[in-house]
């Protein structure tokens, strides 16, 4: 049996290979499934319920019939992949093409994002290691700056290490941390040099590991106490820090990581200026000096790290979410801002200037739907973002390649004579020349 749809399933029909199943429904969602395992393969919103779906015969587009009285063409693969088992907490870009989302009911999936428009799923869907009765994933996780080493957080405190070796081959586990911390992981972080796992817990503690070896993963030192659940975490790139987001009350605090065995607090940000709930999304410039710190009240703001003992607030407060901000990154020069929010929708932010960032772009995801993780691909090309319900989107930020698309989607263009008769006063300039 499969699962997902959340209201009467209308129409169903297999890929002219055999190898996929749609299913539409009246919850206004196309579900694709693989035919193999019958593993989720995409998930995309409709305006209105799905009430017929069919694919063309060459198997490069789908066609859909909606209660809103329209029939759309979908290219294949669909632009927005799934991942069975609920809102995606966790994404990282591994490389410029393979994205890896996790969720908070226990899957995880890699994905090919190196074709333009479409998200493919590269691995089987992943959980969490064990026999049952077992513990189960909880959306927490963090990668690796080069790529190769994946950390998931457990619903009852544990760690588990998978070995990335690229985008064609499922990840492999290498490792399970000893429980250190009692309760559901909220945040996790790798230093910069990889060598050290940060991650913390619904019980109010912070857990530093050694995973140079990850087979051998070895604790360090007891659990640190930050003054409340980390729900967020950020490591600097220099190795030297890390930022928490700590408590109910917007609180971040910089820790001096430099010797992961005796972390030690050294700041916190000053009250005055700072968000008034809680901090969900960190992110650190390249040269480590300037924080993005996202919260519940809907606003991202920017601390000045100069001094990490004495950390100030800069800038200028963006305040434009409709909801939550769940989770904040910059692009690897720092220019650019993405974020991720409980309204559904990615924002794209100029901010080379703190003193006046400006929106670039808001994109929507299909319906209203949380999200809550964003992730900008190392060469800045491709954003993607995951929430609910099972499904993670991604956009291209090449205009040239967004134009070339919409040219290649409109077919045959717009004729000189055609322009005459519709724009008699303006000269004639070939679309898509």
């Amino acid at each position: 049996m499969l699962e997902g749809a959340q209201s009467w399933v209308n129409t169903v029909a297999f890929s002219p290979d055999g190898t996929a199943l749609v299913a539409g429904s009246s919850d206004s969602r196309l579900r694709v499934y693989d035919t193999a395992g019958y593993g989720l393969l995409a998930e995309v919103g409709n305006p209105g319920p799905v009430t017929a779906a069919v694919y063309r015969s060459d198997g490069a587009g789908l066609l859909t019939a909606g209660a809103d009285g329209a029939v759309r063409i979908w290219p294949c693969p669909l632009p927005v992949a799934g991942i069975a088992g609920g809102r995606t907490f966790g994404m990282a870009y591994l490389d410029d093409e393979t994205l890896v989302g996790m969720t908070s009911t226990d899957a995880a999936r890699l994905f090919d994002v190196g074709t333009p428009f479409a998200a493919v799923a590269a691995s089987d869907n992943l959980s969490a290691p064990g026999d049952a009765p077992r513990e189960q994933f909880a959306g927490t996780l963090a990668v690796t700056r080069d790529g190769t080493l994946m950390a998931s957080g457990g619903r009852a405190g544990s760690i588990w290490l998978y070995r990335l070796a690229d985008g064609r081959v499922d990840p492999v586990p290498v490792g399970t941390l000893a429980r250190r911390q009692t309760r559901l992981l909220q945040s996790a972080a790798f230093t910069a040099d990889g060598r050290t796992l940060v991650t913390g817990s619904d019980d109010e503690t912070l857990a530093f590991t050694d995973v140079s070896d990850p087979a051998a993963p070895r604790p360090l030192g007891a659990p640190a106490e930050p003054g409340g659940v980390a729900y967020a975490l950020a490591a600097s790139p220099d190795g030297r820090l890390l930022a928490a987001g700590t408590g109910t009350g917007g609180d971040v605090e910089i820790w001096d990581v430099s010797d992961p065995g005796a972390p030690r607090k050294v700041g916190q940000a000053p009250a005055g200026g700072a968000p008034s709930l809680q901090v969900y999304g960190l992110s650190f410039t390249r040269d480590g000096r300037t924080l993005a710190v996202g919260s519940a009240d809907r606003t991202v703001r920017f601390l000045d790290l100069s001094r990490p003992d004495a950390p100030t607030w800069t800038g200028r407060t963006i305040d434009g979410p409709g909801d939550y901000v769940f989770s904040v990154q910059f692009s690897r020069d720092g220019a650019r801002l993405a974020t991720a929010s409980g309204d559904g929708v990615v924002r794209l932010y100029d901010v080379a200037d703190l003193a006046d960032p400006r929106p670039l772009a808001a994109l929507s995801a299909a319906g209203r739907v949380a999200l809550y993780s964003v992730a900008l691909s190392p060469n800045g090309r491709l954003v993607s973002a995951g929430g609910a319900p099972e499904a993670v989107y991604t956009w291209t930020l090449d205009p040239a390649a967004a134009a070339r698309r919409v040219c290649d989607l409109a077919g045959d263009p717009v004729t000189e004579d055609e322009w005459r008769q519709y724009l008699p006063s303006v000269p004639y300039a070939r679309p898509c020349g």
